[in-house]
């Protein structure tokens, strides 16, 4: 029986097209074949993935994802795993499906090895597409951040639509801040997670990795060492600035410059995993709807309300190219704009020319393309 990981929409295609294209080109620097690149990618990925359970357990694993293919064989696994309604049905339920995926892709590259050795390159070159093709799936939406999670549904309710359409109907930072200032163990623990966000837009896993902040004269400066980056994307580190003194009266500056004593000028913060999920739990319980990712994209709306070129704003959010910027928040969704002294960032960001060339960037920010071991 077939199985359906996830149907792919137009923002899948585009990032699985971004991704071939970066393997092929990998492909061509190294003088290989694509396909073996492609095939490098699946089996490093799968190793990941244990299928070392017992007989009884793969064989309920097996029953349970059938069983969910027969109710309703047009659904695509993602939205049977949204469907649950405990907590328990859902651990479950996303634990045969992972087990059950990777032992799927594990059989199409078999049948992929088998191909070759009878020589039969055609079918050797469709089975391999259709393992990497699975894997991507499979890496999206069970894998990497972006997998669903018990937080994001609640007793068989569908999650709201995306954090970008979303962003202007659930809590607003101040409302969030708030509930929180006033107590002591939660602020100590959600404060500076939230104010990094709220003024820099990065990811949750760019808070785990670590940020640096420093303070030089008038300016601050924040370094954050990015997440998602590859051969062709993603900025391996970016350092925003900041005015002081157009940040005079905002509750999170204010919260992060608390944190320095005396005649510091310089800390580092990093969230561990167990406080982040922590955050998400609390979110989800008291703000619902809100996340480090409604941050993101209401940072995104305000650099746009303010007016900086597509390259700015990439850079900021710590992409490589103006494409990827596209999918995060609306200019006429932000209240005000977002000032920024200024980005440096580790890549080149790099333009569309048909459609952006005409841009020119706003005067007095100042993006600067530095090299990886740049201070």
């Amino acid at each position: 029986m077939e199985i359906k990981i996830k149907k792919m929409v137009k923002s899948d295609k585009q990032a699985y097209h971004d991704e071939l294209k970066k393997l092929w080109e990998e492909a061509e620097s190294l003088h290989v074949q694509p396909g073996s690149i492609l095939d490098k990618k699946v089996r490093e990925g799968l190793k990941e993935i244990s299928l070392d359970v017992k007989k009884e357990t793969a064989d309920q694993y097996r029953e349970l994802v059938n069983s969910k293919i027969k109710k309703s064989g047009d659904s695509d696994l993602v939205w049977h795993l949204m469907q649950c309604g405990t907590r328990n049905s859902f651990d479950k339920t996303r634990s045969a499906f992972r087990f059950c995926i990777a032992e799927e892709i594990m059989k199409i590259t078999k049948e992929s090895d088998n191909a070759r050795k009878q020589k039969d390159y055609k079918l050797m070159q469709d089975k391999t597409i259709e393992a990497h093709e699975k894997y991507f799936l499979f890496e999206k939406y069970f894998l990497s951040e972006e997998r669903v999670v018990w937080g994001d549904i609640s007793h068989n309710k569908k999650p709201s639509g995306s954090k970008k359409k979303t962003m202007n109907s659930v809590a607003t930072i101040k409302n969030v801040f708030g509930g929180i200032k006033g107590k002591p163990e939660l602020i100590n623990k959600y404060g500076m997670p939230l104010a990094i966000a709220t003024l820099t837009g990065c990811r949750p896993s760019e808070l785990q990795k670590g940020i640096e902040i420093t303070i030089s004269e008038r300016l601050i400066h924040i370094s954050i060492s990015g997440a998602k980056v590859g051969v062709d994307r993603g900025q391996e580190v970016r350092k925003i600035s900041f005015k002081l003194k157009d940040y005079e009266n905002n509750e999170q500056m204010n919260y992060i410059l608390s944190k320095f004593s005396g005649t510091e000028k310089s800390i580092k913060y990093q969230c561990d995993k167990k406080d982040y999920n922590a955050l998400r739990q609390y979110l989800h319980i008291n703000h619902p709807g809100f996340t480090i990712y409604t941050l993101r994209h209401r940072v995104a709306s305000e650099l746009k309300k303010e007016g900086l070129p597509e390259h700015e704003i990439a850079a900021f959010l710590g992409h490589r190219t103006i494409r990827s910027q596209e999918n995060y928040g609306y200019a006429r969704s932000a209240s005000k704009g977002l000032s920024v002294a200024g980005v440096e960032c580790s890549n080149e960001v790099k333009a569309n020319q048909k459609r952006y060339g005409s841009r020119q960037q706003k005067t007095g920010v100042s993006v600067v393309s530095k090299p990886k071991n740049s201070p």
